[in-house]
């Protein structure tokens, strides 16, 4: 923080610089064109090199030798602007280009790219384009964060592939040069034709002005017009400033912090021996708040601080002092100066140096000055909020290497218009230096030596500022056939000798003594095979850069130069800078046998190390690599194909061998494990085996190809093949279902028609024995058969080969006691075939004697619970109504007193009911039984069966038949009469011939098989 206290009591703060550099916005876009030089360009901080040695100063070429020798052509060369668009340099064609080519690692180059944005807003250089070849820029970020850009469509860039670009440039325009100075600058005419080339520190500005006649209008002179004063020596520099950023964003950020102090009663100013706010001070000084609110701008105080930003940064710090040690208010425009100034550095821009460096940074240490407090400064502040400072002025000047100066005036009273200046873009400023700062030093830039027709600028630089101010008077030389000086110190070379050339202003006279000669450095080959080197031709005392040899020779490397041919002289390195000797020298090239590397690329297999081969020696053959499933070929000069190499062979280059290889084939092979035959495979080395189709083995299921013949794991045949291996089959033995039909029984307990068993292939199966199934009616078991009828009898004790279905067979019950009649119709019991009927219709099934065998009982009454069994099954056999399918419901459970669930044969019961077949007995409490266990009537059975003839719709057309012991007051006399007249019942002989019915005689069960067979009969009819 640096301090001065000026005669108005008002102080200013000295920031520290922050330097920045304006630029475009870069992007990447490069053109390659055929063909690349025989070396690229090193970057050394300002110079570049190539192969031989050549001039390092700064040159500039003569208009027309360049104009013979090059022409660019625009498809070759591409940029990008820093809208995104990219651009061929002949897309400007008819207009001036300038091309520079750099690093920002180079100052020069950086001051070169930031003039070159600076020109672009400034008159007179409109239709000027300017290009940007940045080599050492590896992307466009890198590029952007180094120039800290700012945004000009006029100024492209090209980045990554400018080292290229720029060697090709220079060939057209110095085939003999091979080291620069950066920048290298070309100037492009309409036509596309290089008109000048310079490298090194240059002015865009002077080189547009000599080669297109470009200047700026009004950047000579006095840019400001502001009076500079009698004394001291007038110098020049040149400066980059923008006021059309300034004048609206100053006098807002004033009037922000008036408005603050305004609102802030802690804010007082004295007046008249008291503090007083703000609002208190406008009331007694008679000034309103809106003019208070509205600062004035003042142009004469703009020019005033304009001219003032240029001056006030040196190496002493901001002070308010002139260079010409003339007060700071002795700058003036028509004759006013400022009341105040306020100045200030390093912020970056107006508003901020008001914020921070000015009011921001001083209004808490002027609240404790008025408080008696210690504090720091508080000058600015006081002057930006002094009710009576109601006109202003500011400005900033930016200087590449120093960074933004600003500076403040203000003033009670106007003075010359509130317009503001406006001024944007790169200006001459001249300004006044004392005496003391010119005995500081003048240093007159030019070289100490130069070689005929060669030129430079001399230029005399103020030691004052470190270079930033230049002295012009009138230069001379002393002797014009070696040298010869223009008004605008531009010195040409002419002859060798010696020439003073001086610079005079001011009654003073500086001087420097010229030397212009020629020394030749020439290069020999020292036992190169091919090759040349060009010859270095320069002034003494000219320092070059060494260039790599141009010489080859068989089997050796370049290492050095020497002064000697064996070495033992003074030795430099290529590339080294060289002071050019008084004398003519030779350098003499410097060799080292070349060893080569013999690499061994296994081609997929295992490292071999590689060997280093002295030139013409022989390399030694390594140990065989190896390759997982490859067998190796030996040693080759391709990867594939080539030749074999031989280790007999000299090695005169770096080289690589390839190790070749055949790659192992497999047998997998397929083990049935008692399935059909598979046959191998032949397989390549990582590749798959292909899933055979599968075998078969009966009564097997193949379960898929394993590892092992039992266990292991199942292969998977995406596997890659890396070995002969065996492949075993695994097989899961069939599991048949035999199911067991009972074929009209039931299987106990469940009452289910099947059972089915799983059994293994070739395993017997065990039949359910006869006991565990419920016969069918009338029937006995009789074995297991292949076919619900007929088919052969299952052989259980062979293997069961497939899925199969057994059935019950069962043969009809032979009564134990009944006895069929003979041939002759004799000898059997009464009705025996009637009975044996029953049994095999399904409706009686007798009684079991203990021994397997049944008896019948015929001479056995009929109850009416077997009677309801009886009828129901004939029903059912005889598809009648619904005796199949029907079941009772709750109502039909409660019909009956004397009929429960646990009734023998109650829904057989409950079903002749239903039918209207029985109704039993109604007793005077509306109740009804059905008495089960009653035996049954011969005249109740005829109604039954008529009944049932009815339901089955089987009864008409039938003649009844008399009995003698049947009259009309017969229970059930029509039914007995039509039992007679179908036939089914023909009563007992009477000794006079006639037929009783015996209506009252119980039935048995003899008789019942004979009236069911015959109803039977009649109702399948």
């Amino acid at each position: 923080m640096i301090a001065a206290l000026i005669s108005i009591a008002l102080l200013c703060i000295g920031i520290p610089v922050a330097q920045a550099t304006e630029l475009i916005e870069p992007n990447v876009a490069a053109e390659l064109t055929q063909g690349l030089p025989s070396s690229s360009i090193t970057d050394t901080g300002e110079t570049i090199q190539r192969e031989v040695s050549g001039d390092t100063q700064s040159r500039r070429s003569n208009r027309r030798m360049l104009a013979a020798r090059a022409s660019i052509q625009s498809q070759n060369i591409s940029f990008t602007d820093t809208t995104g668009n990219v651009v061929r340099l002949n897309d400007y064609a008819g207009s001036p280009r300038v091309i520079i080519g750099g690093s920002y690692s180079c100052p020069h180059t950086q001051s070169a790219v930031a003039e070159a944005a600076a020109l672009t807003n400034v008159a007179g250089f409109e239709h000027a384009q300017f290009f940007v070849m940045n080599f050492q820029a590896a992307s466009v970020a890198e590029f952007v964060s180094q120039y800290a850009p700012s945004a000009s469509a006029r100024v492209h860039v090209e980045a990554g592939e400018s080292n290229w670009t720029l060697w090709k440039l220079i060939d057209g325009v110095a085939p003999t040069t091979t080291s620069i100075n950066l920048p290298a600058v070309f100037y492009i005419d309409g036509n596309g034709t290089i008109v000048d080339y310079t490298n090194g520190s240059t002015s865009l500005r002077d080189g547009m002005a000599r080669n297109f006649g470009l200047e700026e209008p009004n950047s000579k002179g006095l840019t400001t017009d502001v009076s500079l004063g009698i004394s001291g020596v007038t110098v020049f520099t040149t400066e980059t400033v923008d006021q059309q950023a300034v004048y609206a964003s100053a006098l807002n950020t004033v009037k922000k912090w008036r408005q603050d102090a305004l609102n802030d009663t802690a804010i007082k100013l004295p007046y008249n021996g008291s503090y007083k706010t703000v609002r208190e001070y406008l009331k007694a000084a008679g000034i309103s708040e809106a003019t208070y609110l509205n600062p004035q701008w003042s142009q004469t105080l703009e020019r005033i601080a304009l001219q003032r930003a240029i001056e006030i940064y040196d190496y002493a710090g901001l002070v308010h002092t002139r260079p010409n040690d003339d007060s700071c208010f002795t700058a003036t425009y028509n004759g006013a100066h400022a009341n105040g100034e306020i100045i200030a550095a390093g912020f970056s821009d107006i508003a901020d140096t008001i914020d921070r460096g000015w009011a921001g940074g001083e209004k808490a240490d002027y609240i404790k000055e008025i408080n008696g407090q210690p504090h720091g400064q508080t000058g600015h502040y006081v002057n930006l909020i002094t009710p009576e400072n109601q006109y202003y002025g500011f400005a900033g000047a930016s200087e590449n290497a120093y960074g933004t100066s600003w500076a403040g005036e203000s003033s009670q009273s106007l003075s010359g218009t509130t317009t503001p200046l406006n001024l944007k873009g790169t200006y001459e400023f001249s300004i006044r230096v004392s005496e003391a700062r010119l005995d500081q030093g003048v240093n007159l830039v030019l070289p100490d030596r130069m070689a005929p027709n060669r030129t430079a600028q001399a230029k005399a630089k103020l030691a004052y500022m470190n270079g930033r101010y230049e002295l012009r008077g009138d230069w001379k030389s002393s002797n014009t056939a070696v040298a010869t000086v223009d008004a605008n110190g531009n010195v040409a070379a002419r002859s060798a000798g010696t020439t003073t050339i001086s610079v005079t202003q001011h009654n003073r006279t500086y001087s420097k003594q010229l030397t212009v000669a020629t020394t030749t450095v020439s290069f020999a080959g020292n036992g190169s095979t091919s090759g040349a080197t060009n010859a270095i031709t320069g002034a003494q005392d000219d320092v070059v850069t060494l260039p790599t040899s141009g010489f080859a020779r068989t089997g050796y490397t370049f290492t050095s130069w020497n002064t000697k041919a064996d070495g033992t002289g003074t030795t430099y390195q290529a590339g080294a800078r060289y002071t050019l000797p008084a004398q003519n020298v030779t350098l003499y090239a410097q060799w080292k046998i070349n060893t080569y590397t013999v690499t061994f690329n296994a081609n997929g297999g295992s490292a071999v190390a590689s060997q280093t081969v002295t030139h013409g020696n022989k390399a030694s053959a390594p140990a065989n690599p190896t390759r997982t499933g490859y067998t190796f070929q030996g040693w080759y000069t391709a990867a594939s194909g080539g030749t074999k190499f031989d280790f007999n062979t000299a090695i005169t280059a770096n080289r690589t061998l390839y190790a070749q290889w055949k790659i192992n084939t497999y047998t997998v092979t397929f083990n049935s494990n008692g399935g059909s035959a598979v046959a191998s495979q032949t397989v390549t080395h990582g590749n798959k085996a292909s899933a055979p189709a599968n075998p078969t083995r009966t009564g097997y299921t193949f379960q898929g190809w394993y590892t092992a013949a039992s266990g292991g794991t199942k292969f998977d045949f995406n596997t890659a093949i890396t070995a002969n291996r065996t492949l075993y089959a695994q097989w899961k033995i069939n599991t048949y279902t035999v199911t067991f039909n009972a074929n009209g029984g039931k299987f106990l307990p469940n009452k289910a028609d099947t059972i089915s068993k799983s059994v293994d292939y070739g395993k017997s199966v065990t039949a359910p024995a006869a006991n565990t199934m419920s016969r069918p009616i009338g029937h006995q078991f009789s074995g297991w058969y292949t076919a619900k009828t007929g088919g052969s009898k299952a052989e259980l004790s062979k293997g069961v080969t497939g899925n199969m279905t057994l059935y019950a067979h069962w043969d009809t019950i032979m009564f134990s006691d009944v006895r069929l009649p003979g041939a002759d119709g004799k000898g059997g019991t009464s009705h025996a075939e009637h009975v044996q009927w029953m049994a095999a219709s399904y409706l009686a099934d007798g009684y079991d004697n203990g021994d397997g065998t049944y008896r019948y009982e015929g001479l056995t009454r009929v109850y009416r619970q077997d009677m309801a069994a009886f009828l129901r099954r004939l029903a059912v056999k005889d598809k009648i109504g619904d005796a199949a399918t029907w079941t009772p419901s709750a109502t039909d459970w409660n019909r009956f007193k004397d009929v429960t669930r646990n009734t023998p044969h109650a829904e057989d019961i409950l079903w002749l009911a239903h039918a209207g077949i029985s109704e039993g007995w109604k007793a005077s409490d509306g109740s009804a039984t059905f008495r089960p266990m009653d035996t049954v009537k011969r005249q109740d059975m005829a109604a039954f069966l008529k009944r049932m003839a009815d339901k089955a719709g089987k009864s008409s057309g039938v003649a009844p038949k008399s009995f003698s012991d049947v009259t009309d007051e017969t229970p059930h006399a029509a039914e007995i009469g039509w039992l007679g007249g179908a036939g089914i019942s023909i009563g007992y002989a009477n000794a006079d011939g006639t037929r009783r019915f015996g209506g009252m005689t119980p039935v048995y069960r003899q008789d019942m098989a004979a009236f069911m067979h015959h109803l039977d009969t009649r109702l399948t009819q």
